[in-house]
């Protein structure tokens, strides 16, 4: 449980190195894609950051190994953008249950 600012720098300086495993997932994408434009690698490796540091966050808690984590993390950068749809859709799911609110049928899932 994070109680202060200290725990929260603590915790977003270890997810440093994930997230840097998290970027090379997301250059590792950048590269099978073939596509060389500067626009389009700055999309993909902020992207692969940010799943990679919610992922980091998501299972930080969990007492994981470092390698687990290590792979989880590059997953997540390597998916990106896709890995964030499904993280948000499993918040709402979450939070629904949680606080007992039905989803309307626009936002029920198809799949």
């Amino acid at each position: 449980m994070l109680t202060g600012d200290k725990e929260i720098l603590d915790l977003v300086s270890d997810s440093a190195v994930f997230v840097l495993i998290a970027t090379l997932g997301g250059w590792v994408k950048f590269v099978m894609e073939g596509s060389w434009k500067f626009t389009r690698l700055v999309a993909i490796l902020s992207g692969a950051a940010f799943s990679g540091f919610l992922a980091y966050m998501a299972l930080w808690d969990m007492n994981i190994s470092a390698a687990w984590m290590s792979a989880i993390t590059g997953i997540a950068g390597s998916s990106g953008g896709t890995v964030l749809d499904h993280m948000q859709r499993m918040l709402v799911d979450y939070l629904a249950k949680k606080f007992g609110v039905r989803k309307t049928t626009d936002e029920q899932d198809i799949s």
